[in-house]
């Protein structure tokens, strides 16, 4: 997302609506007024590095998952 003060911003987005967007990002949640929201993209890439996994045994992968779908879990 690129704001009208030029800053780009990369995250989740937590809540839309009419006037304002939450975004989380690696360190903080942000609100925008979507009237300072210049342009939004969908990426078709994981935030996820590349390779995190390769890494982990099968068990340390299943364990991860487990852990992640997990009720509770924080964005």
């Amino acid at each position: 997302m690129e704001t009208k003060d030029e800053r780009l911003l990369t995250g989740i987005v937590q809540r839309q609506d009419d006037k304002s967007l939450t975004l989380i990002t690696v360190s903080e949640t942000i609100v925008l007024p979507k009237i300072e929201i210049r342009s939004q993209q969908l990426s078709e890439l994981s935030m996820m590095p590349e390779g995190l996994l390769t890494a982990l045994t099968d068990t340390e992968v299943r364990d991860l998952v487990y852990y992640l779908s997990r009720p509770g879990q924080v964005l």
